[in-house]
């Protein structure tokens, strides 16, 4: 009888985060339409990649809704507290972006994920700053992706 119920709550479970996934999916292929781009830039454009990734996303979370997995249960109320809040600090993260420039808002936003994993503040705050440095190599100089540097600054 208890498993019954923990399969039933646990496909519940699995049929919120189908859902969302699906919904999720939806948002990128909306907020794509609105990329902006010369005609002449690219033959695919800048608008390819997100479109397929949005659409992929639909479609498994289409397909996960209809059958889902074995069941597990719902997340307690603490992680998911703590899921929200990683939401939360990400979205704030890349809100800040433009204001205090990619570096600073990665290194906090790292912190304080590492603290989230437990890592303690001297470590939380080492990784933020060496991770932050090495996205910043990876995606400024190596790739070519203009990363903004903050109106904050003046510069």
């Amino acid at each position: 009888m208890t498993s019954d119920v923990h399969t039933a709550t646990g496909q519940l479970g699995e049929r919120v985060a189908a859902g969302l996934i699906a919904a999720f999916g939806a948002g990128v292929i909306i907020a794509t339409t609105q990329i902006e781009f010369a005609f002449s830039s690219d033959p695919l454009g800048p608008r390819f990649f997100p479109y397929v990734l949005g659409g992929l996303l639909v479609v498994l979370g289409l397909l996960y809704l209809r059958s889902p997995g074995g069941g597990s249960a719902m997340p307690q109320r603490q992680i998911l507290l703590r899921q929200g809040f990683l939401l939360l600090v990400t979205v704030l993260a890349i809100l800040s972006y433009p204001l205090v420039g990619f570096l600073p808002a990665s290194v906090i936003l790292v912190a304080i994920v590492s603290r989230l994993f437990g890592a303690s503040l001297l470590q939380a705050v080492l990784t933020g700053a060496i991770q932050s440095v090495l996205f910043w190599a990876l995606f400024g100089p190596l790739l070519g992706t203009h990363l903004p540097t903050g109106s904050l600054w003046g510069v």
